[in-house]
């Protein structure tokens, strides 16, 4: 029983008075007839089944359905709507890849988002887009962030707002202009940065634009010169214009250039000029603009067709999607669709079959967006109808994205040939895209077509969508679809048919499904596959034909016919509950559609409810009547009891508390009567649970049920964690509060505020209560928080706030904009609780923000005061170390310029920190950039004077130990840098220099080499220089093969590695101790336990041998170089230990693979780079996530 849609109410009574059969209807009027005693069992465990389900949301309403179509859903609320439905509404309109129109909100409406951001400014990323563009708007803005700067909450939100700012009125001039010189001085213009510039003061943008135009590459020169000529028409510098307009002409027609000849194209489009769109014409006759590609071919002409009708075709074309230049030309047209359009549809059917197909593609690409107006895109559509019989009108990537836009199109005229297309077609996606598109015409005359490619068609894909379309049309008669559904169920009875079939739909065999199993699956699985009255009258028959040799099978049929959304399944509902012949899913769906059940069964409701046990519980929830709800409260039927608390619990209906509360007496339904109260969730209700459990800290209020306590999320960390393996969930840090409260020292309260994932260690806020007064702590990371004790003001404050009412009755926060859409996303939400050793409650928030100014909700007062107590005050900085071992001293710990490595250079200790830098509204908040960082000298524990940059200090962080010369060309050139592939000054790295993609050398002052051609990875080169080991990847056709290589850079010669195991190695680290590589199987993703298989490989010789020890100190592949010990071949070393939760730094031998630990650092995640042992001094310096601390070094 489907969700009955009450759009289709007319239609739906039509077919049952003309469908159902008169016994079914006769049940409508008469009692049920006399049945068999019910089967107990089954009934029972689906009660049973039906505790244990997650209840159905508590913001979704009874039998919410979708009662609108499709096009008035995509309407936008009106203007006066409420500003939650247009937040929603525009967020996620502009979050969707592809918008079906080009609407924007009105006037009235960017002028409610401006007045709901400056009270919520942290929604700006999501509606900075959709402000008013006007002075008033950008001085608004201004204040809001002027008074909103905290240094110690350098938000996103602040960063968006700057840009805006930045980018479209005159704030932060300076800033822009900065910008603008730093990205052009670094060979790596933004030309979002200068264009703004340009828009807003060309005065300023023009020296740095002329600058630029002179730049050796044309992937700089080009962009500038654009922008220049731009400029020039607005100033009306017909000269100057023209004389740009010459060499953006040159540049378009260069076929060596890539993206550059876009810039020009769309430049020269985007003015008016004489010559203009005959010049546009001209370029489809250039197959470098549109990716087309000619090759001759033969093929038969209808599938089928015998080998001596095969006759020569016209070329084949294909769209070429490696090509940088690909398919350029429909850019223009989405800039002036309503001059250009009939221009490329006018080039439709050219002599010159380069220039139509030039034309097809571009039509084809302007289709995919469907932003432009839909009358626009049927104006292309209807061009390219006669390409649906005709499949070398153009490629097959075109192709199939024509058919692809006509299922999104109305386009009657467009059937003939999609039913064509369903005959003749090659592809069966193609097949698949027709049916899709002819759904909406419910046209009959589709039906023998889609038959036939039904027939020749095996991937369950493309099946699925032919047999949805005759399902719909009508063309699968109902006793076929009850004998395919049979089929499907029988196979789905067991654990290798459930597989196979899985298996199939998604896709990963290549085996099809028997047809008949591939038409049950969809009208099993699909909902657009709609199970008639008719079909479903018949599934029911034979499930109760087969009901005593097949239960199992009955029950299956049973399922899915229950699925329809027509009367007969209701009948047949209640009368299989009134035999006690259901399941917990077939209870679920009943109470799910509780409401349409009410309005065609409610006189057989009525006398399911009069036959006791479990089904007069189930019966009155159905119903939903108070006198029947309390008749089973208070009666003496503990089975109805029962039914009647599951089925409630499920749809969160509300019951008598004080009457379920008396039920928890009866042994028999204690536990069911306190799940409902638990999910009840009234103060009553809590109260009730409370007291039967004292001294427990048991923990109510919705959240677990979410979904939030119980799954593991990942979300990002602060720069530079390490992420935890399996993090902790929220029932995990639940349990070690309770825990904590019921301690005989333990705090009396705990009130927190901690995200969903990695509660307690990251972004957390907990309060504890003491006797002497309360603690707060921040969690910033794994192991340290800083923390301050309460005043006795802010302690009233939060127990006056808490202990009210309507906070403590607080359900779940509804957010608002995109996290609404992913509403089980655990590091978007945030869980407050409230606990002592009697009971706690928990609240789920969607933020942890400072409390609007106006109209605040009161989840936004709980999660504003928390975190107004966290930014307030002094607070003092702890690690957990510093209780478990002493000697802990914590150098440097300056947020604002957090510590990246630590070194010694001639015994002196030197840090690499972020340089000082503006400490002002107009310092950018983003992520600083290289130039940021500078290297310090440490004296006494404090920054000293800045030093120079030295090889033994390299950073590990790959971008900021990179000379500026490979910087730059690793911008220009995309190579990838490695150290481990490096020998002094030359850098050998996998690069793509003008589409030739190899090993390539780089040195300083020097054009770069190819060494050798292909795709490699993982390069390492040996200290003598003779040879570079890689691992390579070689492409043949759609196959690729997988090998460890050694090249001798003097003569380029590859030597591949021999041996089955040679194929899944990759090299790790080349080690001096045995003048070997270390290889493993692994790439970059090693376990955190060190297991894994890893072999050594002699360059000079290709030998190759298996070898064991500990292996983790030398797959930290992107850090520094291991620090030495006073030994040979020994280096100092880090390795986490998951199960104790501690880094031991200790002596590691590469002769023997051996690892001694000395050092123990308790609750802190480091690898090797963090640490740097001063033997000397017996000292341990070690950075942790920006901060710089030291411990005595362990002999």
């Amino acid at each position: 029983m489907r969700l009955f849609q009450p759009t289709k109410a007319l239609t739906f009574l039509l077919v049952v008075l003309l469908s159902v059969p008169q016994p079914l209807l006769a049940q409508t009027r008469k009692p049920l007839p006399a049945k068999k005693p019910p089967q107990v069992n089954l009934i029972s465990a689906a009660v049973n089944d039906l505790l244990k389900e997650k209840p159905l949301d508590s913001t979704e309403q009874e039998d919410a359905t979708d009662s609108e179509s499709d096009d008035e859903n995509s309407k936008p609320p009106a203007d006066d709507a409420p500003i939650h439905e247009l937040i929603a509404y525009w967020t996620l309109y502009g979050f969707k890849e592809f918008d079906q129109t080009n609407a924007q909100p009105s006037d009235k409406v960017r002028q409610r988002f401006l007045d709901y951001l400056e009270n919520r400014p942290w929604m700006a990323a999501q509606l900075a887009h959709y402000l008013p563009e006007t002075p008033e708007t950008y001085d608004r803005l201004y204040k809001v962030l002027s008074e909103d700067l905290d240094e110690r909450d350098r938000s996103n939100w602040q960063n968006v707002l700057r840009r805006k700012l930045m980018f479209n009125s005159s704030y932060f001039r300076e800033d822009l202009l900065d910008e603008a010189r730093y990205l052009s001085k670094n060979s790596y213009p933004d030309y979002l940065v200068l264009r703004a510039l340009a828009d807003l003061d060309w005065d300023a943008a023009k020296p740095l634009v002329e600058d630029l135009i002179k730049a050796p590459l044309s992937s700089q020169s080009v962009p500038a010169q654009a922008m220049m000529y731009e400029q020039a028409v607005k100033a009306n510098d017909g000269s100057l214009a023209e004389s740009l307009r010459t060499q953006l002409k040159l540049v378009v027609a260069n076929r060596s250039l890539g993206s550059e000849r876009q810039a020009a194209l769309v430049a020269l489009m985007g003015t008016e000029w004489s010559g203009r769109d005959e010049w546009y014409v001209s370029l489809f006759a250039d197959p470098s603009l549109s990716g087309v590609q000619i090759q001759e071919r033969i093929s038969a002409e209808k599938p089928g067709a015998s080998p001596k009708d095969a006759r020569p075709k016209a070329p084949q074309v294909s769209f070429d999607e490696h090509d940088p230049a690909s398919n350029v030309l429909w850019i223009p047209m989405m800039a002036d669709a309503e001059k250009l359009l009939p221009v490329v549809v006018g080039l439709i059917g050219n002599g010159n079959r380069v220039v139509h197909l030039a034309a097809v593609s571009a039509l084809s690409a302007f289709l995919i967006n469907k932003a432009e107006k839909e009358e626009f895109r049927k104006q292309a559509a209807r061009a390219l109808l006669p390409w649906l019989s005709e499949p070398d009108w153009g490629g097959k990537f075109e192709r199939w994205s024509f058919l692809e836009s006509l299922t999104k199109l109305h386009l009657p005229e467009s059937v003939p040939g999609l039913i064509w297309v369903l005959d003749y077609d090659d592809l069966p996606e193609n097949r698949g895209l027709a049916a899709d598109a002819l759904r909406q015409y419910k046209n009959p005359q589709a039906i023998p077509a889609l038959r036939r490619a039904l027939n020749r068609t095996t991937d369950e894909y493309s099946r699925e969508r032919l047999i949805v379309a005759l399902a719909e049309l009508g063309g699968i008669p109902d006793a076929e679809a009850a004998t395919a559904i049979e089929a499907y169920a029988r196979r789905m009875l067991t654990e290798e048919g459930q597989a196979e079939i899985r298996e199939a739909r998604e896709g990963g065999s290549e085996k099809p499904l028997p047809l008949p199993i591939s038409i049950g699956a969809v009208f099993a699985e699909n909902e657009s596959a709609e199970i008639s009255d008719g079909l479903a009258t018949l599934l029911f028959n034979r499930a109760k034909a087969l009901k005593r040799t097949q239960p199992d099978l009955a029950r299956k049929l049973v399922s899915i016919a229950q699925e329809s959304n027509g009367i007969v399944a209701d009948l047949h509902f209640v009368e299989h509950m009134a035999e006690g012949w259901v399941d917990v899913e077939a209870l679920k769906l009943a109470l799910e559609s509780r409401a349409q059940l009410r309005k065609n069964v409610a006189g057989n409701l009525e006398e399911l409810f009069n036959q006791g046990g479990y089904q007069t519980g189930l019966a009155a929830a159905i119903l939903n009547e108070e006198d029947k709800l309390n008749r089973v409260l208070t009666g003496r039927d503990p089975l109805a009891q029962m039914a009647l608390l599951a089925a409630a619990r499920y749809t969160r209906a509300k019951l008598p508390v004080e009457s379920v509360g008396k039920l928890l007496a009866n042994a028999s339904l204690t536990s069911a009567a306190e799940s409902y109260l638990e999910v009840e969730d009234s103060a009553e209700a809590r109260k009730l649970i409370w007291a039967r459990h004292p001294g427990e800290a048991r923990i109510l209020g919705e959240g677990r049920d979410r979904g939030f306590n119980d799954q593991v999320f990942y979300a990002p960390h602060p720069p530079g964690a390490v992420v935890p393996e399996g993090p902790q969930t929220l029932s995990k840090w639940e349990d070690r509060m309770r825990d904590e409260v019921r301690r005989p020292n333990g705090p009396e309260e705990i009130y927190a505020i901690v995200p969903g994932q990695s509660p307690g260690i990251y972004n957390s806020i907990i309060i504890r209560v003491g006797k002497t007064g309360a603690e707060i702590s921040l969690h910033q990371a794994e192991g340290r928080r800083l923390w301050r004790k309460l005043d006795s003001s802010e302690l009233q404050e939060l127990k006056d706030l808490t202990s009210r009412e309507e906070i403590e009755n607080l359900g779940p926060e509804n957010p608002v904009g995109l996290m609404q859409f992913y509403p089980h996303v655990a590091y978007l939400q945030f869980e407050y609780l409230r606990l002592t050793k009697d009971g706690g409650r928990r609240i789920m928030l969607s933020q942890l923000r400072r409390e609007p100014k106006q109209g605040a909700t009161l989840h936004e007062q709980l999660s504003g005061l928390f975190y107004r107590l966290s930014k307030t005050g002094e607070y003092k900085l702890r690690y957990a170390m510093e209780d478990l071992i002493p000697g802990v001293e914590v150098l440097l710990a300056d947020d604002k310029r957090p510590v990246i490595s630590v070194c010694q250079e001639s015994g002196q200790v030197r840090v690499q920190v972020a340089a000082e830098g503006p400490d002002s509204l107009s310092r950018n908040v983003a992520s600083p950039n290289i130039s940021q960082y500078e290297w310090r000298a440490l004296a006494s524990g404090q920054l000293g004077a800045q030093v120079d940059d030295v090889p033994n200090c390299q950073s590990g962080n790959q971008l900021l130990s990179l000379p500026d010369w490979l910087r730059d060309l690793r911008i220009q050139t995309g190579l990838i840098p490695d150290h481990r592939a490096r020998l002094g000054n030359v850098w050998f790295a996998q690069s793509g220099i003008e589409n030739e993609y190899g090993i390539w050398k780089f040195e300083e002052g020097k054009a770069p080499v190819k060494v050798v051609a292909g795709g490699f990875s993982s390069l390492i080169v040996t200290p003598d220089g003779k040879w570079l080991v890689a691992h390579k990847i070689i492409e043949s056709g759609d196959k690729f093969e997988q090998q460890v290589v050694r090249i001798q850079l003097a003569t380029g010669r590859e030597y591949p590695i021999a041996g089955t195991a040679a194929s899944t190695l990759f090299p790790v680290a080349y080690v001096a101790a045995h003048n070997k590589l270390l290889l493993s199987q692994q790439q970059y993703q090693f376990r955190e336990d060190g297991a894994g298989t890893f072999f050594l490989l002699d360059a000079e010789t290709g030998a190759i041998q298996p070898v064991k020890g500990e292996f983790r100190p030398l797959t930290n592949l992107f850090a520094r170089p291991l620090q030495p010990t006073d030994k040979p071949h020994e280096f100092w070393a880090a390795i986490y230990d998951n199960k104790k939760k501690t880094t031991s730094v200790g002596r590691y031998d590469t002769r023997t693979f051996t690892f001694t630990p000395g050092t123990e650092l308790p609750e802190l995640r480091l690898t090797s780079e963090n640490v740097w042992a001063d033997a000397t001094a017996g000292k341990l310096y070690f950075v942790y996530l920006g901060h710089l601390l030291r411990v005595p070094l362990t002999k």
